[in-house]
């Protein structure tokens, strides 16, 4: 029933794009309100937006009310309204929350998905000998996420050990070197070395990656819904026009030739059921 009101609401969300007339689309002066973060990793998603949108002939005004925003606390203003917009991993209970509307586009064309592995430097020979997911789930130990994560989903469903961290998801790291209950944290592709520039005292995994269709999409809040057919035909046009994949190389060229992908060992992992 669940997945019913989900399709249903998509549906909505399509109808809405071929209703509109096209002049809907042109020249709007458009204010969108997105979280920021202490670690920068904001960037790329407000440069996606803002050049998606100034694409397709809209004056764009990006506000940060409330600058280095925990991830919940910023989930709660988007749910109220005061953001009006926000990227996450999709989730059966973001769904189906009435409050806000996701926009089914992959925001990093699935680099979230690929997982490297952040760890403690007295762990890497934990991961030395590994070489298919029978031997990850013996071998690997308990990963760390935060509460809610689609990723813990995900372990369940693969039958490996993990943690949900209740408030800020952040301070896994301490907890990581530290050793208090977790021995890895599975990172995206796009994350991974800017986390570790950050954290130094942990490792990158070097032979790994853990594989799995996920992405980060945009959560739109109800109170903003006029945005959603405009976000998702810009969108869709900056993926179109190359926009989406010229902003990736900026951001992330750099770091996917440095983890070496082709030398790693890919083990793929399912998805729970929906």
């Amino acid at each position: 029933m669940r997945r019913f009101w989900f399709e249903c609401r998509r549906f909505l969300v399509c109808l809405c794009l071929l209703s509109l007339p096209v002049s809907s689309f042109a020249q709007q002066n458009l204010q969108i309100n997105l979280p920021e973060y202490v670690d920068d990793s904001h960037l790329f998603y407000h440069e996606l937006i803002q050049s998606a949108l100034v694409a397709q002939g809209h004056s764009v005004e990006i506000g940060t009310p409330g600058q280095s925003l925990p991830q919940k606390r910023a989930f709660s203003m988007l749910q109220r309204g005061q953001l009006s917009a926000m990227w996450v991993m999709p989730s059966q209970a973001r769904d189906n929350d009435d409050s806000i509307v996701r926009i089914d586009f992959d925001l990093t064309q699935g680099l979230l998905g690929k997982r490297v592995l952040l760890i403690a430097p007295d762990q890497a020979d934990r991961f030395a000998n590994i070489e298919n997911l029978a031997q990850f789930r013996q071998q690997a130990g308990t990963a760390a996420f935060g509460v809610g994560w689609l990723d813990a989903a995900v372990w369940h469903a693969n039958q490996l050990q993990y943690r949900e961290i209740d408030g800020e998801w952040r301070r896994i790291y301490r907890i990581l070197l530290n050793r208090h209950g977790i021995d890895y944290f599975s990172r995206g592709l796009t994350e991974v070395l800017a986390e570790q520039e950050r954290y130094p005292f942990l490792l990158v995994e070097p032979r790994l990656l853990l594989v799995y269709p996920a992405d980060f999409q945009l959560y739109v809040s109800k109170k903003h819904q006029q945005l959603i057919p405009i976000l998702d035909a810009a969108l869709r046009r900056a993926q179109e026009s190359g926009l989406q994949q010229r902003l990736i190389d900026k951001y992330w060229a750099d770091d996917l030739r440095e983890l070496k992908l082709d030398e790693r060992l890919r083990i793929p992992l399912a998805m729970p059921p929906k």
